[in-house]
């Protein structure tokens, strides 16, 4: 049982919504991506880097674009996050490259 299905059972009345925080960084690069680990291992175990805070930089990511009068695809850009935790993420051409999270908020670039 997922933690959705559990929401949905205790709160049957209430709408419920999945946001999922990591595909902003689902696009990475395999260098980004990947851990330096034998590649058997990454694929029988699905070893790689997910990154987090997603849902804040895509909001960065387009509104800075707004602000500058830019497409996304424009932007070249270090973005932080500060808050519920911290990150760093890096956009080329409105893409990411690499960010300063993996597989738990404590790893760092």
């Amino acid at each position: 049982m997922t933690v959705l299905d559990t929401a949905r059972d205790l709160l049957p009345d209430v709408p419920h919504a999945v946001c999922f925080d990591t595909v902003f960084h689902s696009g990475l690069p395999a260098g980004a991506r990947e851990y330096a680990v034998p590649a058997g291992w990454r694929d029988a175990y699905g070893l790689r880097r997910y990154g987090f805070h997603g849902l804040s930089h895509a909001w960065a990511l387009a509104r800075t674009a707004q602000l500058l009068g830019r497409r996304p695809q424009q932007q070249h850009l270090v973005m932080v996050h500060l808050g519920g935790g911290c990150s760093a993420c890096a956009v080329r051409e409105g893409r990411r490259v690499d960010k300063a999270m993996g597989s738990t908020p404590l790893e760092v670039w």
